[in-house]
């Protein structure tokens, strides 16, 4: 399906711009693209799943609420964009949503020994082993 709809955006794009449905990004567009593709996707992506790995799926899929909130916030330093009181006062919305629903406000701090949320505790198996399957050997 993607396919079908970039070859109806390219037919568009010729129908509309001609020869410049096509072209060279300039510099400042080709350091926002390389900004875009290393920082912003692989780093973010990284992040993310590290930070799955270590708080779970359920409370890391709060985060994604921050989005608009990261939006919001560099819209005006790529000039598409305001930051004003509307939105500071949904980010402080979102902000307060993410740190309740993660627990933030609501622990007394954790050392970490603790199991993750919807995780059983890993003990040691027979052999040596951890995990649930080990500890179902015994």
């Amino acid at each position: 399906m993607c396919a079908v709809a970039a070859l109806e955006s390219a037919v568009v794009a010729v129908l509309v711009d001609g020869a410049g449905w096509l072209r060279r990004p300039d510099g400042v567009e080709a350091v926002a693209l390389l900004w875009q593709a290393v920082v912003v996707t692989v780093v973010g992506f990284v992040c993310w799943y590290m930070g799955m790995q270590r708080i779970g799926a359920e409370r890391a899929t709060l985060f994604s609420g921050l989005i608009p909130v990261a939006a919001a916030g560099t819209a005006p330093l790529v000039g598409t964009g305001s930051y004003g009181l509307a939105q500071a006062a949904g980010s402080a919305l979102v902000g307060l949503g993410v740190a309740l629903g993660s627990g933030a406000l609501t622990r007394t701090g954790r050392t970490g020994d603790e199991p993750r949320a919807g995780r059983e505790p890993r003990s040691p198996g027979p052999d040596g082993d951890r995990g649930r399957a080990a500890a179902g050997r015994q």
